[in-house]
Order: C-alpha cells, then sequence, then structure tokens
C-alpha cells in the first residue's frame, strides 16, 4: 500500500504547481473566482480546473444562444459546475488518472 501512495505522491508532486502557474499564466489578464482540485466517486480521475470572471461571461452567452441558459440556477450552475469550467483540460493529471484506472482497488487507499 504505502508503494502506491508513495508513486501517487511522486506523480502529484511531479506537476501540479506547474499545471497550476500554467493555467494562471494562461488567464493572466483575467479575474479568477475559482480553483478546484477534484476526483470522481471512484478515485481514478483527478482534474484541476479554474474559471474567471470573462469566461463565465463567454460560457452564459453561448449557452443562452443554445438555448441552454434560461435562469438565474442556469446561471448558478455554470459559475459552480467544475465541469463547465473554462480552463484546466491540459494538465498532467490525465496521467494520473491513466495510473490510477490501472491499479486495482484504488478505491482501497
Amino acid at each position: 500500500m504505502n508503494n502506491f501512495l508513495n508513486e501517487f505522491e511522486e506523480r502529484f508532486r511531479a506537476g501540479f504547481l506547474d499545471d497550476l502557474k500554467s493555467i494562471l499564466k494562461e488567464v493572466k489578464n483575467e479575474k479568477v473566482y475559482a480553483c478546484a482540485f477534484g476526483t470522481d466517486s471512484d478515485f481514478v480521475t483527478l482534474f484541476l480546473a479554474v474559471n474567471t470572471e470573462e469566461s463565465l461571461v463567454r460560457h452564459i452567452t453561448n449557452m443562452k444562444v443554445q438555448d441552454l441558459c434560461n435562469s438565474k440556477e442556469d446561471e448558478n450552475y455554470y459559475r459552480w459546475g467544475l465541469s463547465e469550467y473554462q480552463y484546466g483540460d491540459t494538465t498532467h493529471l490525465n496521467h494520473i488518472s491513466k495510473f490510477l484506472y490501472a491499479t486495482k482497488n484504488v478505491f482501497d487507499y
């Protein structure tokens, strides 16, 4: 068990800070209002997501054009729904997710 946890920690530390710095550099002229690190219920998929006020406005505008945002409740979903965040798709966490997926009973750890 310790081998798995040590390898996970090593892989996580290898790029998390650089990923976050890269995203913040990408959005340097925008106002960040949320940053999230999370996983799915099986602890297989990891993600780092960041959203800005500016990207939220663009996204809500686009969703309204598609008739997918018609209420304040919808706008709140787009503001706080992590899957709707616009930055963070290209992080090293995708590689860690492959490692976790390949590990038997990863949830036990």
